[in-house]
């Protein structure tokens, strides 16, 4: 009689593989110093074994991983709060909702604008537009200022969040959440912001 056994996937752990405790907030420099520690040690000499060389990938990725706010809180989720993350409601939290339509709006505006500088047949006709050019240019830099102010003030609550976590044991599933997804949504619109400002850079 053939018997299946069955294997129940091990998560990798980032914190682990640091030997950190598992915890919303971690210093850079303790990450960084974890990691050059892990990685001199882990680094495969020449070609490396198959071992080796997946060792100092798992490395790399708890790096990644921890230095990360987003990632870090997500990572912390999956293994301290399975499934919270699968079922929770796909909206923006209401900390950052009000960011939500500038966001949007000036992506689009920014968008726009490119195509027309890019459709624009003669550099006589890209230069009527440089005006416009410029002054976008300073509407997403002040937008992405606002966008990093924003981020320090999460981190700040991030701080407060982890010295409820490792002083006062609070295991707060939906408070870890909440800031997960807020730092996801600032994360995505920096990354969109920057993008914006590159295109707004070039030449046409």
């Amino acid at each position: 009689m053939l018997v299946r056994r069955k294997f129940l996937r091990v998560m990798f752990d980032c914190f682990a593989r640091f030997d950190l405790e598992r915890r919303p907030f971690l210093e850079p420099e303790v990450v960084k110093e974890a990691f050059q520690a892990r990685a001199a040690a882990a680094h495969p000499d020449g070609c490396g074994t198959t071992r080796e060389i997946a060792e100092f990938a798992g490395v790399e990725l708890a790096f990644r991983t921890l230095r990360d706010p987003k990632l870090r809180l997500q990572h912390l989720l999956d293994l301290e709060f399975p499934g919270a993350r699968s079922s929770a409601a796909a909206t923006v939290p209401a900390d950052v909702a009000g960011m939500f339509t500038p966001a949007s709006a000036l992506a689009g505006q920014v968008d726009a604008f490119l195509g027309r500088r890019n459709a624009a047949g003669s550099a006589v006709a890209r230069a009527l537009l440089a005006g416009e050019q410029l002054a976008l240019r300073g509407e997403v830099e002040g937008w992405l200022e606002t966008l990093r102010r924003r981020e320090a003030l999460l981190l700040e609550e991030l701080r407060a969040a982890d010295k409820y976590w490792t002083l006062a044991g609070e295991r707060d599933a939906a408070k870890v959440l909440r800031l997960h997804q807020s730092f996801a949504f600032l994360t995505r619109w920096i990354d969109q912001a920057r993008e914006r400002l590159f295109a707004l850079s070039a030449s046409a």
